[in-house]
Order: structure tokens, then sequence, then C-alpha cells
């Protein structure tokens, strides 16, 4: 039976009056249209660490996935629905060609597939400030963190939210990330940046967009957990799912866990999808009168070694990255055609030229 926002299971079971007054209520005080039925699909990945291609036992890549989220969005959108692609941060450092690479590949994988955000983290910051703003421009989806701010203006570092209107249905979508970057990130990239309280930054935000919010989504690089024991202390997805009221749903991303079933705390649904693209996480939901329920969760493997059925590669996808692909044996790329951008007036969309090597590999970062 579907969850149904704001009302625990024993109130659901033993005051049905009350969750009937709810619901008419809702009805007739809202801009619902009475009888209308939404519906969307939320389909997340985090911490994919560079690992855009397949590994050497044919496990995961973001061609597979592409076929994966294409066929996902054919089925739902065929039904009338909506869906929103989410990442939970954490595309930079890994496997060796996107650390040579600035993180391209990743990025142009994320384009064609339509994610619609992503969310900072920490491992953002362990690239130079300009390749991490380069990377913004280059990529066709917003990056967030409501709680990143330049420590002497005061100005935020990256948009706070993104809102999506899905023919009268209008979700907001909410970055937060963890201060436990100031211990992982890399100290240079991180000096005059000011990581503020998750906490009190998803207080504020939620507050001020739930009321014209259909339904509010967190996507955090906090981590599933309480309180991380670092020397941080920083708060995880539970603590701000127990001491926020508002959200929805958190996407999470940070501590890389494997959640099969979403966990249900104080009203909200968190989910966490691994790493490195093993998983596709798919959360479906309806909103009738006012009421938002989640339907079904599934985590679906993506070419996990002796699965029976293999998801097949996306043609277009593997073209796209083929050329970024590390020969490991030679130590060169594959099909080099790239050159480093050198000049900080140079366009990102100009970095395709014809040369490169495994020294002279694509990268954003000034010399």
């Amino acid at each position: 039976m579907p969850i149904l926002r704001r009302l625990s299971l024993i109130t659901a079971l033993f005051s049905m009056s009350a969750l009937l007054a709810g619901c008419s209520s809702a009805v007739e005080n809202s801009r619902y249209e009475e009888g209308k039925n939404h519906k969307l699909t939320v389909l997340h990945t985090n911490d994919n660490s560079g690992q855009f291609w397949r590994n050497d036992k044919g496990e995961w890549g973001m061609a597979a996935r592409k076929t994966l989220i294409d066929s996902i969005r054919e089925e739902v959108e065929s039904k009338g629905g909506h869906v929103l692609v989410l990442s939970g941060g954490n595309i930079n450092k890994g496997v060796p060609e996107p650390d040579l690479q600035s993180g391209i590949p990743d990025i142009l994988g994320m384009n064609l597939m339509d994610y619609d955000a992503m969310v900072v983290g920490c491992q953002e910051f362990d690239i130079p400030p300009n390749t991490l703003k380069r990377q913004q421009e280059l990529a066709d989806f917003p990056m967030l963190a409501a709680n990143v701010f330049d420590s002497e203006t005061g100005q935020p570092q990256f948009d706070s939210f993104k809102t999506f209107h899905f023919d009268g249905f209008t979700v907001s979508v909410v970055g937060i990330t963890t201060p436990d970057t100031l211990r992982n990130g890399h100290p240079e990239n991180t000096i005059g940046i000011d990581f503020r309280d998750p906490v009190r930054t998803g207080r504020s935000v939620a507050r001020m967009l739930r009321d014209d919010a259909d339904m509010l989504i967190a996507l955090t690089h906090l981590g599933h957990f309480e309180t991380n024991n670092g020397c941080l202390s920083s708060p995880g997805d539970i603590t701000l799912a127990n001491k926020v009221k508002g959200y929805d749903l958190i996407v999470g991303g940070h501590s890389q866990d494997t959640l099969f079933q979403p966990v249900r705390q104080n009203g909200t649904w968190i989910v966490q999808a691994g790493s490195r693209g093993q998983y596709v996480g798919r959360a479906d939901f309806e909103l009738n009168n006012g009421l938002l329920s989640m339907t079904d969760y599934q985590l679906i493997p993506v070419n996990h070694e002796g699965d029976e059925k293999v998801v097949p590669e996306d043609p277009e996808m593997l073209e796209l990255l083929a050329p970024y692909k590390l020969d490991r044996n030679a130590g060169v790329l594959k099909e080099p055609a790239f050159r480093s951008i050198s000049s900080p007036n140079e366009s990102v969309a100009d970095y395709r030229t014809t040369e490169s090597s495994a020294i002279s590999i694509i990268s954003l970062n000034d010399n």
C-alpha cells in the first residue's frame, strides 16, 4: 500500500476519519484539479567517480545506463508520466580517465542521458576551482549546493535549487553538500569557501519553497547516517530528515550505500544507489488531489557479473565516450583527438581538436 506523505502508517490505520478530512481539505483549498492524477518517476545515481566506461568484467558503464534510462523514460512518458534524472554528486576522481581529462567524459555522458540536476560532491573540490567552473559551463544541468558560500563576500557559489514544472505538478530540487569536504577535499581548493550547516540551510530553503512545491526533494551529498564520525561531525541524511520538516524525498550520496528499499524517516523517504553507476534507482510517485504517494521503488542493476539479462550498450554513448577511453596497455587514449585548454578565456565548447596523448590529455586546468 502506498505510503502517504505526512501520515504515518499508524495514523493511516487508526485515524481514517482524519485521513479523509485531510484529503477533502486538499481538494477544496488547493490548486489541484479534482480527480487529476500526476505521475513522476525519479531516477538517481551517485558517486560515479569517473566510471563512464564498463569495467574489465563488462559491468556498469554509461552506455548501458543510457539504454536503461531511455527505456524507463519511454515507458513512463507513454503512460502520461514525467521523469527526473538526478545525481548525488562525486563525478570526479576514481578511475584514471576522468582524473586525466577533468571529468569531461562524465559531463558529456550525463548530458546525453538528459540528467536534470546534480548536487556538488566533496570530490568536486579535488579539482581546481577554474576546472569546476568550466565543468559547470559544459554541463546541460545545474550543479546545486545551497550551503556553499564565498567566505569573504557571503555570496553563494552554486545555485541552491531548481524547480521543474510538469503540467500542473511542481517539483523543487534542493542541493545540500557535506561540510566534511573541508576534511576530504583538496585544501587548496576550499580556501575562501564557507560550508554552512546542512540542517539550517535545508530548513531555510524548505520553508521558502514548500508552499509552492507539490514535491520537495533534497538532493544531498551528506551520507546515509545520522552524523559522520569524521572530525567535523557533519550531519547525514537521517539527521536532515529528522530535524527538517517538508522534504518528501532525500536522494543521497557520499556514503555509497546500496539501499534496496527506501528508508522512511520522519515522513521523508531516503534513497541511495551505491556507487560507480552499479545501479539506477527508480522511485515512482503519484500526486492525487494534493496527496503524494510512492507507488514503487527499485534499485536496478546495470550489467552485474552473472546477470542473466544483459542491458545492451547504447551506440550513441559508445561513440561519444570511446575517444576518452584509455588504452592502459599502451598508456594513451584509444582515439586521441583532444588537447588541453591553456587559456582561461578559451571556451569549453572549443576543447575538441585533433591530437593528444597520455601526457597532453584534455584538461580544463590553466597551465
